[in-house]
């Protein structure tokens, strides 16, 4: 039980960071530096120094092992009267710390006696930092922990998976239905062709777009044109009935919190939503399929081996096994990757060692590009197709 309660931290990390962070305004919301009161705004910095963090030990961490089972027998008896995989209990740790932290973070915003945020000033720094730690934690709860679920509903019941669903997409600002049309019908039914409006485009010249672009473009006006375009054409009267009626169930609890203070529907909704669903995610899929050619059979996209990178992301580096058997199980895909192993570098799959964010540290370098770029290309020692005599 020890181990599993190891893992669930683990696997909850950032939410739990996030809820931490939330808190944590409590213990230094007060402190001020030669009159100023800095301590609202510490839990920004703290935010930027983490994510320049994560890919330290993303690197440090070695390879993930290829069998990983962390619920014990008696526990996962118990959790299959209701779970599909007992797995999958991480993921609803994970999606019940986070709107723990949600919150949290609206409670304290509403009220400032306990905080001693009372000036305009304080309350933007709170906002800033709280809704960092928020999007960071929600864009993986959308982009990971709710994709794992539209791939492999969690729970037994469909009565629950669909409200679980509606629940899990809210704080990313995307009605759940629509998330998973792009996801499904888009990206895995057209992937690397121009129909696929997900991933990143690649140029005449073999070049991709340009990561901030295509990162700050992402949600809501990538998203929005193409969920526009799409419904449009959408020839199944069926789909486009479904996307705007799950559209209006969606509208009325997204829109509470600014009914019940705009601005902290401003500082604490929408912007961690921006922070998720543009930052978070429109990073990992520019990460995951930067790079990907049609050249070879798995060259698609990359695999990231990193066991810290994978365990707190719910193996979200084995991309090239999920695109190739989307109907794994996340929790079964490093052993489907050790499976693979062969086949990945005959077909030239690419591998790299560490996780998505040291891969994205490479790829958003503002001033070494190019350099970023070509290390971020070299294949993992071990995936090197031999070349023939």
């Amino acid at each position: 039980m020890l181990r599993f309660l190891g893992y669930a931290v683990l696997r909850s990390l950032y939410p739990l960071l996030a809820l931490a962070a939330v808190w944590g305004h409590l213990a230094w919301g007060r402190l001020a530096w030669g009159g100023l009161p800095v301590g609202a705004w510490l839990a920004l910095p703290l935010a930027l120094l983490t994510l320049h963090m994560v890919p330290y030990f993303e690197t440090w961490s070695g390879p993930s092992p290829s069998h990983l089972v962390t619920v014990p027998p008696a526990l996962a008896r118990r959790l299959g009267r209701w779970l599909a995989h007992p797995e999958d209990v991480h993921g609803v740790i994970f999606c019940a710390v986070h709107f723990a932290a949600l919150g949290s973070a609206f409670w304290l915003w509403l009220h400032p006696a306990v905080t001693g945020f009372a000036a305009a000033g304080q309350k933007l720094g709170f906002a800033l930092g709280a809704g960092l730690w928020l999007g960071w934690s929600g864009g993986v709860n959308l982009g990971v922990n709710y994709h794992s679920h539209v791939h492999k509903p969690f729970f037994r019941s469909a009565f629950a998976n669909r409200w679980f669903s509606r629940l899990i997409a809210l704080p990313g600002a995307m009605p759940a239905y629509w998330w998973r049309y792009k996801h499904l019908a888009v990206h895995h039914s057209h992937l690397g062709e121009d129909r696929d409006w997900v991933q990143p485009k690649r140029r005449a010249d073999g070049r991709y777009e340009n990561l901030w672009l295509y990162v700050l473009l992402y949600w809501p006006w990538r998203w929005g044109l193409h969920f526009w375009r799409e419904f449009r054409r959408e020839v199944r009267p069926a789909v486009r009935r479904r996307a705007w009626r799950e559209a209006a169930i969606f509208a009325v609890p997204w829109s509470l919190p600014f009914v019940v203070d705009p601005w902290l529907g401003l500082g604490l909704w929408l912007f961690p939503a921006w922070v998720g669903s543009s930052i978070i995610l429109g990073m990992g899929m520019y990460t995951q399929h930067a790079g990907g050619t049609g050249e070879a059979r798995y060259s698609h996209t990359t695999t990231f081996l990193s066991h810290w990178g994978n365990v707190t992301m719910f193996n979200a580096g084995f991309h090239v096994e999920h695109h190739e058997h989307p109907s794994v199980h996340w929790s079964e895909l490093p052993a489907l990757h050790e499976a693979m192993k062969p086949e990945l570098i005959a077909g030239g799959a690419h591998v790299v060692p560490y996780g998505l964010y040291r891969g994205s540290s490479l790829l958003n370098s503002l001033f070494r590009q190019r350099s970023g770029w070509r290390r971020f290309r070299q294949q993992h020692p071990d995936y090197r197709r031999s070349e023939p005599a």
